[in-house]
C-alpha cells in the first residue's frame, strides 16, 4: 500500500466536523470518520479513484452521506505517497467553505 500524508489542516477540519455531527446526533460524527476511513483505504489501494481536478495534479474523491471531498496528489519525493486535504463543501451551491 502506498503512504498516505494528511495536512494538518485537514486533520483539524475534520475533527471539527466530527464534533459537530456528533452534536446534531450521537454518532453521527462517528460515521463521518468511518466514511473517511474508508474512502482514504479505497484510495490507498488505488490512487486514480476520483476524478480529475481543475487544478493540474489533483485528483477528487466524493465522501458517501456527507458533504465532504477529499483532494489528493501524488507526492513524487515520497514514493508515491498521497496529500490528502479533506474540504467541506456546501451541499447547496457545491463550493468549498473555505
Amino acid at each position: 500500500m502506498k503512504p498516505i500524508v494528511i495536512h494538518r489542516e485537514a486533520i483539524e477540519e475534520l475533527d471539527s466536523a466530527i464534533a459537530y455531527y456528533e452534536t446534531q446526533k450521537v454518532g453521527l460524527g462517528l460515521d463521518l470518520l468511518t466514511e473517511v476511513e474508508q474512502a482514504i483505504s479505497k484510495i490507498q489501494q488505488n490512487s486514480n479513484l476520483g476524478t480529475v481536478y481543475k487544478i493540474s495534479g489533483l485528483r477528487r474523491y466524493v465522501i458517501q452521506r456527507f458533504p465532504f471531498l477529499i483532494f489528493m496528489q501524488k507526492l513524487t519525493h515520497l514514493s508515491r505517497s498521497l496529500q490528502l486535504p479533506i474540504t467541506n463543501v456546501d451541499p447547496i451551491i457545491g463550493e468549498s467553505d473555505r
